[in-house]
């Protein structure tokens, strides 16, 4: 092997190494702290039919925006939306989504609107919202009120504690 190929392999290698510990380094002490809703949350969702009616979850990114989902089993599309802050540990989240039928025909848009107030550790959230549901013409045929309780769902939480049934 010359000196030319014995730099490359080692290059190489060096990067793999670097790489493979990569996970070990980000995840050892956890992620970092945050200040807002930035990360994944798990959602239970509660209506005046039922006490926990479904699980949702959300992820907030740095810069405003909210992808979410549920359990339900709907058809719909991803919400999409953003969220910003309204007050001291209080927030705003406002997502639509497409509904569909058997065999995904479109039958309108949802909008859902939270108003959320996370706990003073960060870990935490209770929140109101409204889910509006609309027609292909954009006329409200419904709007059902909720109650949201949210646990911040990180790759240091167990997801029993991501669903609120455990530690």
């Amino acid at each position: 092997m010359n000196t030319r190929q014995m730099l490359g392999t080692l290059g190489v290698s060096a990067v793999l190494a670097c790489g493979a510990a990569l996970p070990t380094m980000t995840f050892a002490g956890g992620p970092p702290a945050r200040q807002g809703l930035e990360g994944t949350w798990m959602l239970g969702v509660a209506n005046s039919a039922q006490p926990l009616a479904f699980l949702g979850l959300a992820t907030f990114t740095e810069d405003g925006q909210v992808l979410g989902e549920s359990n339900t089993t709907s058809i719909k599309s991803l919400e999409r939306g953003e969220w910003f802050k309204v007050g001291h540990r209080e927030y705003i989240r406002s997502t639509v989504n497409f509904r569909f039928t058997e065999p995904r025909t479109y039958i309108g848009v949802q909008r859902i609107t939270s108003r959320m107030v996370v706990s003073e550790d960060g870990e935490e959230f209770t929140g109101q919202a409204v889910v509006e549901r609309y027609d292909p013409s954009g006329n409200l045929i419904s709007s059902i009120p909720s109650a949201e309780s949210g646990r911040r769902c990180d790759s240091t939480t167990t997801i029993a504690r991501c669903m609120g049934i455990g530690p």
